[in-house]
């Protein structure tokens, strides 16, 4: 990071910005000290002690919805979990900037693609706060009150993880974040999944310890959004106790809310596996299972 001093240097700036082609209408502010291109808009969580403007680079396109994950879990998820009625309704990334107001504690981070805007202010005074917003509708607002909650991580969008998609002729918005403050090594395992619904306008946010978007899709063949959720705390931890992992299926009901799947006997659908050492690549094994459908191994 760095502050340009002259008007040369800030004309250069904004030409090398320029020639990359960022996206048009971008946040400006006057005050700013310090205007900076940067491949992955990426700042220290610190930001009080930086000011500025940081800008991303364009969108990129998305030829699938997904990495492709070739490990042993990844492989069972695609067996159980259809994506056949996903369809992307727009097939960019969002680019990523970042505008730092150091005098009144804010930062904004504006992801963008042709069709879509998600921004969200942080302030980063004593008492923490972020809206979220989507094409200028508020989804999500959170104030920290002093006291702890499951809910009280700062979020930081994945904006490669981004997708715009209908099911069954119903739209959602996608996107995955990390805790923006990485201030312990299991904090940097935690992964939250953001599941927007357009036409009931609900947001879910679901946390978990995998980090690809292949956990939604189509469990039973219904017309609602299926999501496979990880059940065990444990398993984010950076040398977990445990090698086991509980896997539960939500599933999103007419109103837009995710609910848990359950049995005849109201207890929850469930897949115990065990991982091997490495807890995501090497393997899974199913130990026992009560599933709507048949599994397919």
């Amino acid at each position: 990071m760095y502050k340009l001093t002259t008007i040369s240097l800030l004309l250069a700036a904004i030409s090398s910005c320029n020639n990359k082609k960022n996206p048009p209408d971008l946040p400006t502010e006057k005050d700013s000290t310090a205007i900076s291109y940067n491949d992955t808009a990426f700042l220290p969580f610190k930001t009080e002690d930086t000011a500025g403007y940081f800008a991303g680079y364009i969108p990129e396109k998305k030829s699938q919805l997904e990495q492709f994950d070739s490990s042993h879990l990844g492989n069972f998820l695609r067996k159980i979990l259809s994506k056949k009625e996903v369809i992307l309704l727009n097939k960019e990334t969002l680019s990523h900037s970042v505008l730092i107001d150091k005098k009144n504690k804010k930062r904004t981070d504006t992801l963008r693609n042709k069709t879509t805007i998600m921004v969200s202010d942080y302030i980063f005074d004593s008492l923490e706060s972020q809206i979220i917003k989507l094409n200028g509708k508020v989804i999500s607002e959170y104030k920290w009150n002093d006291i702890d909650s499951l809910q009280e991580d700062i979020l930081l969008f994945d904006k490669n993880s981004f997708a715009h998609f209908s099911f069954h002729s119903k739209e959602y918005y996608y996107i995955r974040a990390r805790i923006m403050d990485l201030y312990g090594a299991s904090a940097a395992n935690i992964s939250y999944h953001l599941l927007y619904s357009s036409h009931s306008e609900k947001l879910s946010i679901f946390q978990t310890c995998r980090f690809e978007n292949i956990l939604f899709g189509d469990v039973d063949g219904d017309e609602n959004l299926d999501y496979l959720d990880f059940d065990n705390s444990d398993f984010c931890t950076t040398v977990p106790s445990s090698d086991h992992v509980r896997i539960r299926l939500y599933s999103c009901n007419s109103n837009g809310d995710f609910i848990l799947q359950k049995n005849k006997k109201d207890q929850a659908f469930f897949i115990d596996g065990r991982t091997s050492e490495r807890y995501t690549q090497d393997s899974f094994i199913v130990i026992k299972y009560d599933w709507p459908v048949p599994l397919h191994q």
